[in-house]
């Protein structure tokens, strides 16, 4: 699945903030919408950080 795709899924279920640090560090912030619940994720790559984020969103889905 593509990196579009996935990040599209996780934007219904959570707001986000993306930060990159000097040394080319990923920090995604992520806010449920409907609890509030924070998830940090961190990567080295974009690709890295949308996967977890992902992951996240399908532990969650399955815990319901």
């Amino acid at each position: 699945m593509r990196n579009t795709t996935k990040l599209k899924l996780v934007l219904q279920l959570y707001s986000m903030t993306v930060d990159l640090e000097e040394n080319a560090h990923w920090i995604l912030i992520m806010r449920h919408k409907i609890t509030g619940a924070m998830e940090t994720v961190e990567g080295d790559s974009w690709s890295a950080v949308v996967e977890k984020a992902y992951r996240i969103l399908k532990k969650r889905i399955k815990d319901v």
